[in-house]
Order: structure tokens, then C-alpha cells, then sequence
């Protein structure tokens, strides 16, 4: 995961933005990856229920506090996204590639014998 990391007066602030959410972590001392990454995945193994989850955690080295801001499953902002009418830098539209042109030409050269031999039928009933 991709982490933020600022320095500040009481330490090290640590941001990290997924699709999961957010987290904001202040530590006194500054944290490896490992131990950053550790600490995300025990906040989404958790499941809990509330949008908002805050704690502290002490280590020898001091207390670690942490704001988890779940990401709704659901949410608006998806729709904001949908293109309508977006131009583009091709005027025409691109010919049907050609297998599918291929495969038309065959039909087109079927429909005909195939009418024939089914009024051919049709005469002989």
C-alpha cells in the first residue's frame, strides 16, 4: 500500500487512501512498511460496522493512534463518472473488422440460393 508520510512537532503522521478507505495514522516514532501494512490489514479483517473507527495502540517506543474512515460500497460519486457524449479525435466511425465482414458476405451470398430452393419446395408441396 501507498502511505503518505509527514513529519510533525509529536512524530510522524502516516495517510493512506484505498478503495477501502481511509486511514490516518499518528505515530511518535517513524513506522517501517511492514508494520504500516500490518496495521491495515488488522483494521479490515475487523468487519466492524461503523463508518468511523478510531483507537490507540501503545509499543515500547509509544502510543500509536489511528482514524479508519470506511469507504461506502455504494455511493454516488460512481455515477459522476458515467461519459456522455465525449468527444473524440476519430470523425468517422471504424469499419467492422474483417471477419465480421467476412461472415456478412457469406450470408448475403446464402439468402439467395437458400429462397430459391425453399420456393423450389414450396412449388413442389
Amino acid at each position: 500500500m501507498i502511505f503518505q508520510e509527514k513529519k510533525t512537532e509529536k512524530g510522524y503522521n502516516y495517510i493512506c487512501q484505498d478503495v477501502f478507505g481511509e486511514v490516518e495514522i499518528d505515530s511518535p516514532e517513524k513506522l517501517d512498511g511492514d508494520t504500516l501494512d500490518g496495521m491495515i490489514r488488522v483494521l479490515l479483517k475487523n468487519k466492524a460496522t461503523s463508518k468511523t473507527i478510531t483507537g490507540e495502540v501503545k509499543t515500547e517506543k509509544g502510543i500509536v493512534e489511528y482514524k479508519f474512515v470506511k469507504t461506502d460500497i455504494w455511493s454516488d460519486d460512481d455515477e459522476k463518472d458515467i461519459c456522455e457524449n465525449t468527444p473524440t479525435l476519430i470523425k468517422k466511425q471504424e469499419k467492422e473488422s474483417t471477419q465480421t465482414s467476412r461472415l456478412l458476405i457469406r450470408i448475403w451470398n446464402w439468402l439467395p440460393r437458400f429462397v430459391g430452393a425453399f420456393r423450389e419446395a414450396w412449388k413442389k408441396m
